[in-house]
This record gives structure tokens, C-alpha cells and sequence, in this order.
């Protein structure tokens, strides 16, 4: 019997921690603070298995992937009589995605890659247009 059909299925963890913390405090009856932060990081060294995109589905060249990400938030709210809100928030977030080499060989990446011409241009297709060029639908002189 011929097993060359035969795969088997690679460990792929995704190793991921998140903290949050939110607090509210109230300055008054009619107005209230609100903070919170969290963070949220995970990786996924390779082998990955799991299908995401930019993955390579060879184990000699599968990347390993990293990203840290923030939130952070104030909130500033006041309550105008029984029927008014106002508020007012800064937030900021940062997210950053990390692509290494990985994999069983990552040395063997420059082998398998080929330089690439860039793709041309309309102009480079077409050629240099003669006479009138057309901007926006109306025919204008071609400045020299």
C-alpha cells in the first residue's frame, strides 16, 4: 500500500495575554471621570497551520508573527438637568505587527525568491500621448 497521501497536523500555538483596567470616579453629582487602559499582546511562532493571511503554508519559510497593541481612554462626562449628556474623550491606541523569518530553514528564503521587475506604467504601455492631453474631461494644451 502507497502512503503518499499521508499529512499530519503541526502544533500551532498562538500564545496571547491581554490586561484591562477601567476606572470610574464620580467628581459630583453631575460630573463624572472615567479612565481605562488595556493591552493586548500575542504571537504565533511558527509553524503556523491556523490559515491566516500573509502565512505561507511551507514549514522552511513560515514567518513568525508578533503584535503588541494599547488602548487607552479619559472620559469626561457632565449631566445637564435630566435630559442633556456631554461628553467629552481622548483615546489613543497603538498597534504594531511584527513578520520575522521562521520556520525550519529561514536562511533558504533569498533561494526561493526572484527579483521582480516593477509593473509599468500607462505611459510606459502606451507611449507619450501626442497632441492634446485630456485632464478631467476637457482638452488642455501640454505645457513644454
Amino acid at each position: 500500500m502507497n502512503c503518499n497521501n499521508w499529512s499530519v497536523s503541526l502544533a500551532s500555538p498562538i500564545y496571547w495575554r491581554e490586561e484591562s483596567i477601567r476606572s470610574d470616579y464620580n467628581l459630583s453629582k453631575t460630573w463624572k471621570l472615567m479612565g481605562r487602559f488595556t493591552q493586548d499582546h500575542w504571537n504565533q511562532p511558527s509553524p503556523s497551520t491556523l490559515g491566516y493571511w500573509g502565512d505561507d503554508n511551507y514549514p522552511s519559510v513560515d514567518p513568525n508573527w508578533v503584535q503588541p497593541g494599547y488602548q487607552g481612554s479619559i472620559r469626561l462626562t457632565k449631566l445637564i438637568g435630566d435630559s442633556a449628556v456631554n461628553d467629552f474623550q481622548i483615546a489613543y491606541t497603538a498597534n504594531r505587527i511584527t513578520v520575522t523569518r521562521g520556520g525550519d530553514n529561514p536562511a533558504s528564503c533569498p533561494k526561493l525568491t526572484r527579483p521582480t521587475r516593477p509593473f509599468p506604467t500607462l505611459r510606459q504601455i502606451l507611449g507619450e500621448p501626442k497632441g492634446l492631453s485630456y485632464f478631467l474631461g476637457r482638452p488642455r494644451q501640454r505645457r513644454r
